[in-house]
């Protein structure tokens, strides 16, 4: 237990120093001009002062400059160390949730696949939610890029759209080395003409380069049709190799994935498109649509349609509040759909069962 327990504070100054990074990223990836990794080290945005190393301490350093810059004592928004302290926090939520329970655990490549899978899931979540609330966009930077990962590896998450349990065939299949020299090549087979497909679809968007508003077509946008691409070259291979194979868990993994994806972002979509017909005006942003694509791709169909319940009725409660105190007619939705993303894949069967409750009420 001792083993466990140190793990678990290593889990909260692991999180509150990825929380630090994550404020770089909510600040820089919207500016133009700016990455995240250029220019290089914090600075102070009034003064451009680089920040030293002891007043960069997650949540600490903010405590003991009593929120203020060292150099010019401009104030420090105290948003730094709650995104810090809410990261360290989720990061520890998912510990407990898909962590090991006994220390003979521990070593299991498995679960820390898993854990890592998650702690970077919910890592993007935070970012993008934090990046809609100031600025009213989701940059595809992340939506796009993030579907597109998901999509290219998640013929080797075992069940992750399914039951959500995580990374597992991946490891255990590098773990065992196992399989016989022509699975071995029907692997490598899959692999060339998901190359071969990724890279036609990427050039047929570069060559068919206006999106549906008519505007030029960002370089993220050729990069999720090569993803798509990609996964059904995967996938036909497969299939053409071994017609069971996609009752696999590689295949079916991979059916479910595109499945959500499209059901998620094609949903969203028709919200949106409703909204404004019935309002007279934008009702959902195309971001959300890219968005769920992400959420899609990660949660599966049914499971992505869940969220988008949750992210409405979060919605409608917290959002009402929110217009009443701030007065503000324009809330932005992607927090709330990655909110409810978030509850189904920490709270999965309580979610189920109030759901069930909800119902009920209806009669149904």
């Amino acid at each position: 237990m001792i083993l466990l327990d140190t793990f678990k504070v290593f889990t909260l100054l692991f999180g509150a120093c990825v929380g630090s990074f994550l404020n770089v990223c909510i600040y820089r990836i919207p500016q133009p001009g700016m990455t995240v990794a250029s220019p290089k080290g914090s600075f102070c945005p009034r003064c451009r002062t680089a920040i030293r190393w002891f007043d960069n301490l997650p949540v600490l350093s903010w405590l003991l400059l009593r929120g203020k810059c060292r150099s010019c004592r401009a104030p420090i928004s105290i948003r730094y160390p709650l995104v810090e302290l809410f990261t360290a926090i989720t990061f520890l939520v998912i510990w407990w949730k898909f962590g090991p329970e006994s220390e003979e655990q521990v070593q299991s490549a498995a679960i820390w696949g898993t854990l890592i899978f998650w702690w970077a899931t919910f890592a993007v979540m935070i970012v993008i939610s934090m990046i809609d609330i100031d600025y009213r966009i989701i940059p595809d930077e992340l939506s796009v890029t993030g579907g597109a990962l998901v999509l290219l590896v998640i013929p080797f998450l075992h069940d992750v759209p399914h039951d959500l349990s995580g990374v597992a065939w991946l490891t255990q299949r590098l773990s065992s080395l196992e399989g016989s020299i022509a699975s071995g090549s029907a692997l490598a087979i899959q692999i060339g003409l998901a190359l071969l497909l990724g890279a036609a679809g990427m050039a047929g968007m570069r060559r068919f380069n206006r999106d549906y508003e008519g505007k030029v077509r960002s370089w993220w946008g050729t990069r999720w049709a090569g993803a798509v691409c990609a996964s059904l070259g995967f996938g036909i291979a497969g299939w053409l190799a071994s017609p069971g194979w996609l009752e696999s868990s590689e295949g079916s993994s991979l059916i479910a994935s595109l499945l959500g994806a499209a059901v998620g972002s094609g949903t969203i979509y028709g919200i949106g498109r409703l909204g404004t017909w019935v309002f007279r005006k934008e009702a959902m942003g195309f971001g959300d649509v890219k968005l769920m694509g992400l959420l899609g791709a990660i949660l599966g169909a049914k499971f992505v349609l869940l969220s988008v319940f949750l992210a409405s009725f979060l919605g409608s409660v917290i959002g009402i509040g929110i217009r009443i105190i701030t007065r503000n007619t324009t809330i932005p939705f992607g927090p709330f759909l990655c909110g409810g993303a978030a509850i189904l894949i920490l709270a999965d069967e309580r979610v189920d069962t109030v759901i069930r409750w909800y119902l009920g009420l209806f009669g149904q």
